[in-house]
């Protein structure tokens, strides 16, 4: 069984955690789903979501 954790982040801190800044309108890395949602603070905002398993 899974569930899907999930935040919203700007560019910026996706960048800071993942290593690369985020293009296009979706995109994944590792076990991460980054989707584009919109603007926050002046940036991309970007859906971040996180299978995880119990």
């Amino acid at each position: 069984m899974s569930r899907t954790a999930s935040a919203i982040l700007p560019s910026s801190k996706i960048a800071e955690q993942v290593g690369i800044k985020p293009k296009g309108e979706q995109f994944e890395r590792g076990n991460f789903r980054f989707t584009r949602a919109g603007k926050i603070w002046g940036q991309s905002a970007w859906k971040v979501e996180k299978t995880v398993l119990e």
